[in-house]
């Protein structure tokens, strides 16, 4: 019986040149099995909607959860997802006229259950959020696209009221802010917001602040935030919690 495969994570990839403008999907997965294909790129004709299969991957394990690098050349993925006793993050290079997404390594994650990735506008760190060890990790990204070796890792041990689910933390996602000298970890199991600021020029580029997390309602089980444009140019933050 073929494994099922469960596509769970998407992104979105917009490449310009001066002849044609194309759009790419990104579909990660609990494949469960490194036989089946873990990650599947799609071209979307933003016109009628469509999409056509354009290349997948196969070898890695549960890349649940996806993110594109600035300049578009890189994809970054949780891998080794809802894995006991594992867990990691994963580089891969997308090169649309060959048509390939290649492997190009791997880290561990610094925690079990990896569930969220985001790089840095400069296209040089990525942080990572590990959801059932409730903790961060940060790496420098090489300029080949691969990641380097753990900078920090911050693990976090309160939890909260819910015994079903908040008896540890459990940070669920790791946002920069929009110019990315904050980091932002939604943490499900403490009910809070946690932060640091984020120094791109330090080895160790997470810093603790003077107000190191600001506390949400009880069972309130945030999982992600979005920054949001207002009149004035200001950004409100909200927070977004996921059933």
């Amino acid at each position: 019986m073929k494994p099922k495969i469960y596509y769970f994570a998407i992104a979105f990839l917009l490449t310009i040149n001066l002849f044609s403008q194309n759009t790419y999907v990104f579909l990660g997965s609990y494949n469960r099995d490194k036989t089946a294909e873990a990650i599947q790129v799609y071209q979307l004709d933003t016109l009628s909607g469509k999409l056509t299969k354009f290349t997948s991957v196969k070898n890695v394990v549960n890349p649940s959860y996806l993110t594109v690098s600035p300049n578009g050349k890189y994809i970054y993925a949780c891998t080794d997802t809802k894995t006991p006793n594992a867990g990691s993050v994963s580089s891969f290079e997308f090169n649309p006229s060959a048509k390939t997404l290649t492997f190009l390594n791997s880290q561990r994650s610094g925690g079990e259950n990896p569930v969220y990735v985001s790089v840095h506008k400069n296209g040089k760190w990525l942080a990572n959020a590990n959801y059932t060890e409730g903790s961060v990790s940060v790496y420098p990204i090489l300029e080949n696209g691969k990641i380097d070796s753990i900078a920090q890792n911050f693990q976090y041990m309160d939890g909260s009221v819910n015994k079903d689910r908040q008896t540890r933390s459990h940070v669920h996602s790791s946002i920069f802010s929009p110019q990315c000298d904050y980091l932002f970890l939604p943490d499900l199991g403490a009910d809070k917001i946690r932060c640091y600021a984020f120094d791109e020029n330090l080895k160790k580029p997470l810093i603790e602040t003077k107000n190191p997390f600001t506390k949400t309602d009880l069972e309130a089980g945030q999982d992600i935030l979005l920054f949001t444009p207002i009149k004035n140019g200001d950004i409100v933050l909200k927070k977004w919690r996921g059933k």
